[in-house]
């Protein structure tokens, strides 16, 4: 080939040749019992604004996907490039594996409480996203797909309003972005950090 990667009709040659766009790279944190843990996910996309609801893939070997089992919600942490050695980091190492600590403490990083579930939020992100999982045995059994209902949500106010006006209604391979999820939540609901 000449590199240029091309996609046939389904049976042919080229079938397996798929373009997949989805959400950005995430951290998915949740706690459960005086445990938490922080996950990379990169499997995370909007499903609808009203409500807003998000959907996220979570393997079923995950030590997070047995906390939001249990616990019933989740936090998107939406992280920056100046973060990519705690997505890395954590993304490297299960919280299983780590004895007598979590990956909080083992990489020292800082939180701050989520204001409608249980769930640490990492500081140093640019939004912050708290879900409520929405019950689907099927789909999070045959697929690892969970669907959740946003209930708050936050952002560094210094980013957001940079790029909101640009963001507002503008979509990415036909696919609406993270940043859309915030600005559809009612006002109370979304609070900028500065």
């Amino acid at each position: 080939m000449n590199g240029n990667t091309s996609v046939g009709k389904k049976g042919s040659s080229v079938d397996g040749a798929i373009h997949i766009y989805h959400g950005p790279t995430t951290l998915v944190s949740a706690r459960h019992n005086g445990k938490q843990n922080i996950m990379v996910a990169a499997w995370v996309c909007e499903l609808d604004f009203d409500p807003s609801r998000i959907t996220v893939v979570i393997d079923k070997n995950t030590y997070t996907r047995e906390l939001i089992e249990a616990s019933g919600a989740l936090a998107i942490n939406v992280s920056c490039v100046a973060r990519v050695d705690i997505v890395h980091k954590v993304g490297t190492t299960s919280g299983r594996d780590l004895k007598d600590t979590d990956k909080y403490a083992q990489y020292g990083l800082e939180t701050f409480s989520a204001s409608e579930i249980d769930a640490p939020l990492l500081k140093g992100c640019v939004e912050w996203l708290e879900c409520k999982l929405i019950s689907e045995p099927h789909n999070q059994n045959t697929y690892d797909l969970f669907i959740t209902e946003v209930v708050a949500a936050y952002a560094d106010g210094r980013i957001f309003q940079m790029v909101a006006g640009i963001l507002r209604g503008m979509t990415i391979y036909g696919q609406f972005i993270m940043w859309q999820v915030a600005l559809s939540l009612p006002s109370e609901k979304l609070k900028a950090l500065k």
